[in-house]
C-alpha cells in the first residue's frame, strides 16, 4: 500500500483527503517502519495547501516523527508562508528541528526560522522574549551574508526599540540599511524611528527610500503616505506621494494632494490631468462621499478650463473636503 502510494503520488485535492492522510501518519508510524520514499511524497504533497490544511498536517507530521531530522528540518520554514497567529503553534517543531539537528548551515537556516517566529509572534512570554535575545545576539556573529545579519540587526534594533534604548536600536537599524540598501524594512523602521524623534527631514529621506525599494506590504506602505502628508510642509513629502503613485497609482484623493503640494500658476496641464485622474478614480468608488467628491473636481476642472481665477483655493477646498472624508474613518482613497 505504501509503495502504491509513493509512485502514483499523492494529491491532497480537499480537506477530507488532508484529514485521511493525518489519520494515515499517525496509524502508519505505531505500526511499521515508515519508508522513505512515502515520507517524501506526503512531503511534498503539502506544498499546495492553503495555510490551515498545512498547519494542520505540519504539526501532525512533527509530532509523530518527532526524531527525524529530516521530518523537522523540511517542516520549520512552513512557518514563514503563516500567518503571526499560527505560528506560535510551530514553535515546540522548530525547536526540536534546532536541537536535531547536526549541519551547521542547515541548523543556522532552522535557528534563523525559530528568530523569525518569536520576533512576529505577538504577547510574547518573558520566557519568549529572553530565548528571543539570546538567539539574535548569538546568529549575528554567525551571519556572514549581509542581507542575513541585516534582518537580524533590525530583529535586535526592534527589541532594543520596545525597552526604550532609542540610541541603540537607531544604531542597529542604520547598519542594516547600510548592509543591505535594498531592505525595506529597515528603511521603514529607520524611517519611523527618526519621525518619532522629531527628525522629520530624515524620517522623509528613509520614507523615500524605502518606497523607491519596491516593498508591497500595503498597510506599511500606506502609513509611509500618511506620514509624508502628516510632513507635508518639508521638502521632500511631495517626492514620497509621486514614488507612491508610480507603484499604486489608484488612489485619486492622493493625486489631489500630491497637486496641492506641487502647485504653480504656470503648471496647467498637471493640475488639469491630477484632476481627471481624481475624478474617474473617485467616481467610481462604493463609497457615496468619495462621488460627491468627485462633483467638487468636476466644479474645480471647470473653473480651471473658464480661465481667469486661481483655482488653487477651490483646489485646497477640495483636498479639505477628502481629509475630512478620511478623518471618518473612510477606506484609504
Amino acid at each position: 500500500m505504501l509503495g502504491a502510494l509513493a509512485r502514483q503520488g499523492v494529491t491532497l485535492a480537499n480537506e477530507g483527503d488532508a484529514r485521511a492522510l493525518l489519520q494515515l501518519w499517525a496509524r502508519l508510524a505505531r505500526e511499521t517502519p515508515f519508508p522513505p520514499d512515502v515520507l517524501n511524497t506526503l512531503l511534498g504533497a503539502c506544498n499546495g495547501l492553503r495555510a490551515h490544511l498545512l498547519l494542520e498536517l505540519s504539526i501532525c507530521l512533527g509530532e509523530t516523527f518527532k526524531e527525524n531530522v529530516v521530518v523537522q528540518r523540511e517542516l520549520a520554514p512552513i512557518a514563514n508562508r503563516l500567518r503571526k497567529g499560527p505560528q506560535r503553534r510551530l514553535l515546540p517543531m522548530v525547536r526540536r528541528a534546532v536541537r536535531l539537528e547536526t549541519d551547521p548551515q542547515e541548523r543556522l537556516k532552522q535557528e534563523m526560522t525559530l528568530a523569525y517566529i518569536l520576533a512576529h509572534i505577538s504577547r510574547r512570554t518573558p520566557a519568549e522574549i529572553a530565548e528571543f535575545e539570546e538567539l539574535v545576539e548569538r546568529l549575528i556573529p554567525k551571519a556572514s551574508d549581509a542581507p542575513l545579519r541585516a534582518i537580524l540587526l533590525v530583529a535586535r534594533g526592534r527589541q532594543r526599540l520596545a525597552r526604550g534604548d532609542l540610541e541603540a536600536a537607531e544604531a542597529d537599524f542604520r547598519l542594516a540599511v547600510e548592509l543591505d540598501p535594498a531592505f525595506a524594512v529597515a528603511h521603514f523602521v529607520l524611517a519611523r524611528l527618526f519621525l518619532e524623534t522629531q527628525r522629520p527631514e530624515l524620517a522623509l529621506v528613509e520614507g523615500l527610500a524605502y518606497l523607491e525599494s519596491n516593498e508591497r506590504n500595503a498597510g506599511r506602505r500606506e502609513e509611509s503616505l500618511l506620514f509624508a502628508w502628516e510632513l507635508k510642509g518639508q521638502p521632500g513629502a511631495a517626492a514620497m506621494i509621486r514614488s507612491y503613485l508610480r507603484a499604486d497609482p489608484g488612489h485619486g484623493g492622493w493625486w489631489l494632494r500630491l497637486a496641492l503640494l506641487e502647485y504653480s500658476p504656470e503648471g496647467g496641464e498637471a493640475l488639469r490631468a491630477a484632476c481627471q485622474k481624481a475624478r474617474v478614480l473617485l467616481a467610481a468608488s462604493d463609497d457615496s462621499r468619495w462621488v460627491s467628491i468627485a462633483a467638487e473636481v468636476s466644479e474645480l476642472e471647470a473653473l480651471i478650463e473658464a480661465g481667469g481665477a486661481d483655482p488653487k483655493e477651490r483646489l485646497a477646498a477640495v483636498v479639505r473636503s477628502l481629509e475630512a472624508v478620511r478623518g471618518e474613518g473612510s477606506s484609504f482613497p
